[in-house]
């Protein structure tokens, strides 16, 4: 389990995440396997009658502690059930660089943009809907991006809003998909990749809402898939 004080204690009692310190942190205990420690901070744990959800609020954090599961040209799919009210441009899903904010392989992160989900592979490569979403209304909405082959184009990469496959554009920037090895992977923020990101992309705030069911796939979304998923 990665700390702030592992060089004295076997089990952490304190986890700073990018300037977020918590002492009520809930280690990785599987759901990762191995070679990757979830570090959760400052995240509340609600229940309903429906469902359980972690409320993310400015200082929460999740940062999984671990290189990948991204490679090469692997396909990489995306899911989660979010509910927020928030207009700004948060951070739903993050990978990327760990030991150098300069490399030209791609970056995958997810975005909500005032009700909109994008999805970018570097700073000016972006996908994005068509057509204006509100999925900030305050009420539970799926979102989910799917890679259909690897080393695919940006244009390719299939995003779907509450089950449902939905038309996208792409800039002129667009190239095959090519993820750094070396890079990790959060949930609301920027994690513990590398810490110029805050620099190249500070429009990009932490999520302020709910978050439930994520899930993450090494290969392309099924239509049995997002059935499944909209049953939860």
């Amino acid at each position: 389990m990665h700390h702030d004080d592992e060089m004295k204690k076997l089990v952490g009692t304190r986890i700073t995440i990018r300037g977020a310190t918590t002492k009520f942190s809930l280690p990785n205990q599987g759901s990762f396997d191995q070679p990757y420690d979830a570090q959760v901070a400052n995240v509340n744990l609600r229940r309903t009658k429906t469902r359980s959800f972690g409320m993310f609020t400015k200082s929460s954090r999740l940062a999984i502690y671990g290189m990948g599961p991204h490679s090469g040209g692997s396909m990489i799919s995306y899911s989660l059930w979010i509910k927020t009210k928030n207009a700004s441009e948060m951070i739903l899903i993050h990978y990327g660089h760990n030991f150098s904010g300069r490399s030209s392989k791609n970056i995958y992160t997810l975005t909500l943009q005032n009700g909109n989900p994008m999805l970018y592979i570097s700073r000016t490569a972006i996908l994005q809907p068509k057509m204006k979403y509100d999925l900030n209304d305050g009420n539970w909405h799926h979102i989910a991006v799917s890679m259909p082959r690897k080393s695919c184009n940006l244009s390719e990469v299939m995003m779907f809003v509450d089950g449902k496959a939905i038309n996208t554009i792409t800039d002129k920037n667009e190239a095959n998909i090519f993820f750094v090895t070396s890079g990790r992977l959060s949930i609301g923020g920027f994690g513990y990749s590398h810490e110029s990101y805050e620099a190249k992309f500070p429009h990009l705030s932490p999520f302020i809402g709910a978050v439930d069911e994520f899930y993450m796939w090494g290969r392309a979304l099924t239509g049995d898939d997002l059935r499944v998923l909209m049953q939860i």
